[in-house]
This record gives C-alpha cells, structure tokens and sequence, in this order.
C-alpha cells in the first residue's frame, strides 16, 4: 500500500515524517475530493499503517482529520475511531469523532 511507501522514502532520508503526514493527508482528501469512499473505507479498513511508536500516533490523527469532513460518507470510520480510542484515549482523539 502505498502509504508503506512513503514510509520507506523516510528511511532513504527522501521524505522527512511531517512531510509523509502531509501526503497521507492530501492523498485522502484527492480522494474524497473525487468521491471515492470506496478507497477510503479500503485505507481505513486495511489500516496497513506501521507500528513504529513515532509514527502510529501522528498517522491515525492524520487519517482521522482527513476524514472527518466525509465521516458520514466512510462506513469504516466509526469503528476505526473506536479503536484508536481505546488505544489513545479521549483526549488524543477529542473533537475527531
């Protein structure tokens, strides 16, 4: 997937985290944007995210921001919410419902 891509570009020093956040951010609204829940519901579903303690975090607040225009357009939202809040906490999460 491709957001295990952009990942390797900070291990080849091509991408620094902000600006991989960034691009995870901007290829989820493109996709919004084209009104393809489709692969969006595909994205958070398979949540093919790494588990690289520095990253999960900021990545789920990303996919989270991202969405939360369209929550009621993303069937897979809701459920992903509630796991990164049982993982994070409240206050991490507050306002992304």
């Amino acid at each position: 997937m491709w957001v295990r891509i952009l990942l390797a570009s900070i291990l080849e020093n091509r991408m620094s985290e902000e600006e991989i956040l960034d691009e995870i951010f901007n290829r989820i609204d493109d996709l919004l944007l084209a009104g393809d829940f489709e692969a969006v519901d595909k994205i958070i579903k398979e949540r093919d995210f790494p588990t690289t303690p520095t990253l999960i975090a900021p990545i789920i607040c990303v996919v989270l921001t991202s969405t939360l225009a369209a929550k009621d357009k993303l069937k897979e939202r809701a459920k992903f919410f509630q796991q990164a809040e049982k993982t994070f906490g409240k206050e991490l999460l507050k306002g992304l419902e």
